[in-house]
């Protein structure tokens, strides 16, 4: 075979490929806000393939224009997919908006208006670009490692690494090697190796999502009217242990409190730890756990009048979280306000309360 005729082949097992795993999220759309962004990144990575081919497209040279603004996403959209996947609570704001409208921007001024300002423009450009895209992939790999015991879901558990680390690492090997040849356009042998690697890559996740089960890989949220598996004696006993743990021993103040920590604690296996919380206690995530007693009592320390001049930080800490920011973000999806709205509005209903204003 040509060069061209298996550059032509690759790229049609990659989308052959991508579109078994689009319609696996498709299947999934409703269930997390990760589908969503796993059906613009798969989308980006279709486009990518259309944009980037070398041959001639005679009449329909415009689909190449066309695609190259939502290839130029791909990168944005696998980070917010990996952000999201790894938690159930991200929302983007206008940040994550901002860097990936200023790199879709820059990608597209790259390649279509630099090249006309001289050679440092888009050297410069080339390489903020390159920065960019491994900011995206190592981010991705942080959190793949940050977050590697944090899943109460097996399926999910296994799958998000397999996903999100291949995908980042293929992320890395393609920039450096884009770094290296350039984006020089027309048909090269590193045009074709870079798209059988990207065919290999989805064939094999292609597998791994059939053989995982897309319901499995995306943990589908188990309707309210669902009972939890009725717990047998064993399983009450682990409950009431764990339950003594927080809310009398405090153990969600421990920093760095991992989930293999609390079952060394309580003298039991990870796995059936896991499935306690998850199964019969209805959470995913091990961090979502602890913060929902760490925002309980975050929120006693907020209402304490006594405690009106310690600062915020200092309450988020005593609590358990590692950061102000992670409280933040924590307490206002939990509460709909952020901790220093939330002190306001419980001091001044204590202020307003008859038993404190009535005349002695």
């Amino acid at each position: 075979m040509t060069l061209a005729e298996l550059d032509i082949f690759f790229r049609g097992v990659a989308i052959g490929g991508l579109l078994v795993v689009l319609s696996a999220f498709v299947r999934e759309f409703r269930q997390t806000p990760a589908v969503g962004y796993g059906i613009a990144f798969i989308a980006s990575v279709i486009a990518y393939l259309a944009a980037s081919f070398p041959g001639d497209l005679g009449d329909l040279s415009f689909l190449r224009f066309a695609a190259f603004p939502l290839a130029a996403a791909a990168m944005p959209l696998f980070w917010m997919f990996s952000r999201a996947w790894y938690d159930d609570d991200f929302r983007p704001g206008w940040r994550e908006y901002g860097v990936a409208c200023f790199v879709v921007t820059l990608t597209i001024l790259h390649e279509f208006v630099f090249p006309g300002f001289g050679e440092l423009w888009s050297d410069a450009s080339f390489l903020i670009c390159q920065i960019s895209a491994f900011a995206f992939a190592g981010d991705a790999l942080r959190r793949v490692w940050v977050r590697r015991a944090d899943d109460l879901v097996e399926a999910r558990r296994r799958a998000r690494p397999i996903f999100v680390g291949s995908i980042a690492a293929y992320a890395f090997v393609v920039t450096i090697a884009d770094s290296i040849y350039g984006w020089t356009p027309g048909l090269r042998p590193w045009v074709v190796v870079n798209i059988a690697g990207i065919a290999l890559l989805v064939v094999l996740l292609s597998y791994e999502l059939l053989r995982i089960g897309e319901f499995g890989a995306f943990a589908r949220r188990r309707p309210t009217t669902d009972a939890a598996p009725a717990p047998d004696a064993d399983y009450t006993r682990l409950a009431a242990r764990l339950d003594q743990l927080m809310t009398q021993e405090r153990v969600y103040r421990e920093d760095g409190l991992v989930i293999a920590a609390l079952a060394q604690k309580m003298n039991v296996q990870e796995y059936r730890l896991r499935r306690l919380i998850n199964q019969h206690l209805g959470y995913r995530n091990f961090n979502a756990y602890l913060n929902g007693y760490r925002i309980e009592d975050a929120k006693r320390a907020l209402e304490d009048p006594d405690q009106r001049q310690v600062p915020i930080l200092t309450i988020a800490l005593d609590a358990g979280f590692s950061s102000l920011g992670p409280f933040n973000r924590a307490f206002k999806v939990a509460c709909g306000i952020t901790p220093s709205e939330y002190r306001r509005q419980e001091l001044r209903k204590l202020e307003a309360s008859p038993a404190l204003t009535a005349p002695q």
